[in-house]
């Protein structure tokens, strides 16, 4: 499944939360054991063009070909805060 088809338009914030969990849904990230995960790279580009679409740039990284993880960081307000916050979970 193209990531392009999966867009939907959101009317307020609850609808593109319940957009951005469809989307994802439909998006086969099935481990299998075997390395083929068909579709974590397109759940990782989907994440990404969605982060970027409010600013925030993310990086792809794989492990094998086609298993793959994002990793985005969001800057804080205060620059003499050294504390960060990491967020880590299974993209669907």
């Amino acid at each position: 499944m193209s990531t392009d088809t999966l867009h939907t338009a959101a009317t307020g914030p609850e609808d593109e939360v319940v957009d951005l969990c469809r989307d994802l849904i439909r998006i086969d990230t099935t481990n299998y054991g075997d390395n083929s995960g068909p579709g974590e790279r397109a759940a990782a580009e989907y994440v990404a063009t969605s982060l970027a679409d409010v600013g925030v740039e993310g990086t792809i990284y794989e492990s094998e070909p086609g298993r793959a993880s994002l990793v985005a960081r969001i800057e804080g307000s205060d620059p003499n805060r050294t504390d960060a916050l990491l967020m880590q979970g299974h993209l669907f």
